[in-house]
């Protein structure tokens, strides 16, 4: 009987450390930001507004970000996981990042419809994950009195969280590289131990 409490006790710390603790990894920027990389997880969130200029008009954006995630792909791998392939994705002029877009998402499925827009980055002085999302008739959602900004964050906090199977990271990424860097796909079906998973 008192070997079956031990064993139930030394069980029940066991999970409760490893459900406690954030998966992470050393980060590889040593005057960066993120002293660490969460996998599976992120050190905390913030919005920031950004200006985009749209036929000469100059509009103001809110962006979710999920800092020092492992990869910069995090919300976009959470979209491609639940929603599949992307609509649309944008690579502004000077810069590295692309925008993927996906549109008229049931995010919460009670009817209503979302476009999601993700990115990220990975520099020294940052990494982080990103998203900005508007309703149906063009309005951000992360603005301060959207009414779902809340759940919003919850709803990819929570998804982020899911560990991402690796198959299904493996053709985002090839999607992902034959779209937005063919230059690159040639030399990327030339690495060791690399399965492609598209043609």
């Amino acid at each position: 009987m008192r070997s079956n409490t031990l064993f139930i006790s030394i069980i029940t710390l066991f999970c409760f450390y490893n459900c406690a603790t954030k998966r992470y990894k050393k980060s590889k920027f040593h005057d960066g930001k993120c002293e660490y990389l969460y996998v599976d997880d992120f050190s905390g969130t913030s919005i920031s507004t950004s200006d985009f200029i749209v036929q000469k008009d100059t509009i103001s954006v809110s962006a979710l970000k999920f800092e020092c995630t492992y990869s910069a792909f995090y919300t976009s791998w959470v979209m491609y996981n639940n929603y599949g392939e992307w609509n649309d994705g944008v690579q502004p002029e000077n810069s590295y990042n692309t925008y993927l877009i996906w549109k008229d998402i049931d995010l919460f499925s009670n009817g209503g419809k979302y476009t999601v827009v993700t990115y990220g980055a990975e520099k020294p002085s940052d990494i982080y994950s990103s998203l900005m999302v508007f309703d149906d008739k063009g309005r951000d959602m992360l603005f301060e009195n959207s009414g779902v900004k809340t759940k919003l964050i919850d709803l990819f906090s929570t998804e982020i969280r899911k560990k991402k199977k690796k198959k299904l990271k493996s053709i985002f990424h090839q999607k992902y590289i034959k779209q937005f860097r063919p230059e690159f796909w040639e030399t990327y079906k030339t690495y060791p131990n690399v399965k492609i998973y598209i043609e």
